[in-house]
């Protein structure tokens, strides 16, 4: 009777090991079916995030051309004018004169440029048949007062001149300046001397518009 018993439990023992195996190879393939699914699952949602921007992208990018050929083509009707803004003539380069794209340039240049500027200045006065005794120019300053050469918005730069000649030189002199492409906005006049000979010493305030970048981003769609 004990040997059989101890068969009988062999057998159980036996059999309870087989359903063990058993259940841990199905534990095992469960386990596994559901790693693999959020996997695929991941790289699918993955893929139509992608897909969703590159449709996004696309679209953006068809708006964009047709805006750009808009673009093209009223810049051209704007800058292929007999006569030019301020009415001048389009084909020539002498002041007042060229099309309407280099006038905006010439009006509010993109780059902190004081050698440009004082040149500009010094073909002004010179244009007048006056003395010219100095011109200086100062930093760069945005139009709240301080230094911000990095902002888009316009931004100011002061330079200083003095003069001397007849009173209707230095008059026109004024003149001159009120003509100018380039906004020009005296912040201080001193004049001394008489109707044959006046001095004229100014400061005067114009503005530059600070070139905007292109930035290019990336976005993670992970």
């Amino acid at each position: 009777m004990p040997k059989i018993s101890s068969l009988k439990q062999n057998q159980i023992d036996k059999d309870l090991r087989v359903i063990v195996i058993w259940i841990g190879i199905a534990t095992f393939i469960v386990l596994f079916c559901l790693i693999s699914g959020y996997s695929i699952y991941k790289v699918f949602a993955y893929q139509n995030r992608v897909l969703s921007a590159n449709n996004i992208a696309f679209s953006k990018l068809k708006n964009d051309q047709r805006a750009e050929n808009n673009l093209v083509r009223s810049y051209q009707n704007f800058n292929n004018t007999g006569v030019n803004l301020i009415g001048g003539q389009t084909l020539s380069d002498t002041q007042n004169n060229g099309n309407n794209a280099k006038i905006i340039l010439d009006a509010l240049p993109s780059a902190l440029d004081y050698p440009a500027l004082l040149s500009s200045v010094q073909s002004l006065l010179s244009s007048e048949s006056v003395t010219i005794n100095s011109i200086t120019g100062t930093g760069g300053q945005s139009s709240s007062g301080g230094t911000n050469l990095n902002s888009s918005s316009p931004q100011s730069l002061t330079f200083s001149f003095s003069v001397s000649g007849a009173y209707s030189n230095i008059q026109n002199v004024i003149t001159t300046f009120e003509k100018s492409i380039r906004p020009m906005q005296f912040q201080s006049i001193d004049l001394s001397g008489n109707q044959s000979s006046m001095s004229l010493t100014a400061t005067v305030q114009t503005y530059y518009q600070p070139a905007i970048g292109f930035n290019v981003s990336t976005e993670n769609l992970e």
